[in-house]
């Protein structure tokens, strides 16, 4: 089977959203395949984030539109963050949302969870293992035990990028067929150079 017969990775049909009287998006359609790279641009304003927030369920679209990840489908007013994550959609917002005062290696696991010992304390000796074995196969070139705060840009992206691929690293969501990664803005603040190292 060829990827244009494979379901989309995502398809976004009729979507739309409302705040009051102002159209934030107004029957929005997209289809990306597996392994194809789409940007979205547009001025501020123009619903891009919306866009990424709505698919990732942090925000409700209005009714009547789709989302489609995978083979898994669901009404644009019902996403949720959970659904979004189940059927592989992993999203870095435009903030990153990194704890500046946690090490990276703690940044991390607000991802995917912290692992804790017998006792139910945090066991810090596999959260830097975790950590660093994620780092490495990122090629991110920072310590698990530096603080997000003290990172340049380029490293900060990096993390939040290793840490909503996660789980996809370890294999948690075996049985998704597709996999989609939304970023919203993440590399906007980065210089050519940067961004180069990034990508």
């Amino acid at each position: 089977m060829t990827s244009d017969e494979r379901p989309a990775a995502l398809a976004i049909s009729r979507l739309s959203k409302h705040y009051g009287a102002t159209t934030a998006l107004g029957d929005v359609s997209l289809s990306v395949r597996p392994g194809q790279v789409h940007a979205l641009l547009g001025a501020n304003g123009s619903g891009k984030s919306t866009l990424v927030k709505v698919v990732a369920g942090v925000v409700r679209g209005d009714a009547g539109g789709v989302i489609e990840l995978g083979a898994a489908r669901i009404a644009s007013d019902r996403v949720t963050p959970e659904w979004s994550r189940r059927f592989g959609l992993r999203v870095v917002h435009q903030d990153l949302a990194l704890v500046p005062d946690l090490s990276v290696a703690e940044n991390i696991a607000l991802g995917s969870g912290f692992t804790t010992s017998r006792f139910g304390t945090i066991d810090r000796r596999a959260l830097r293992t975790r950590a660093t074995m994620l780092l490495d196969r990122f090629d991110v070139g920072v310590a698990p035990d530096v603080l997000a705060g003290s990172l340049e840009p380029a490293d900060r992206a990096m993390v939040a990028i290793a840490r909503a691929l996660e789980d996809d690293d370890v294999g948690s969501n075996a049985g998704v067929e597709h996999r989609t990664l939304l970023l919203d803005e993440a590399l906007a603040p980065l210089g050519a150079r940067e961004v180069a190292h990034v990508l």
